[in-house]
């Protein structure tokens, strides 16, 4: 998970998803991660608390960037 700039969750070569894909804040995170898109801030986007997941009705993952405040947190992520 980045710190300070935000990345794409997944690189360039991950599969097309069919229906959605679901992003999840690992439940043993410790901080909140921020979930958007490219232009995603430490103060902007959607905020998942550990735990917590939204779903993103796209057909690629590269298209979510993810940022925390803090090293160490992770995503899980499901291609539907």
């Amino acid at each position: 998970m980045p710190t300070g700039t935000a990345a794409p969750i997944t690189s360039a070569s991950e599969p097309l998803a069919s229906l959605a894909i679901v992003v999840q804040a690992h439940p043993e995170n410790t901080d909140l991660v921020r979930i958007g898109g490219s232009g995603l801030t430490l103060t902007s986007g959607n905020v998942l608390a550990p735990g917590q997941s939204m779903t993103f009705p796209i057909g690629r993952a590269r298209n979510i960037y993810a940022l925390a405040a803090s090293s160490g947190q992770r995503l899980c992520t499901n291609v539907i």
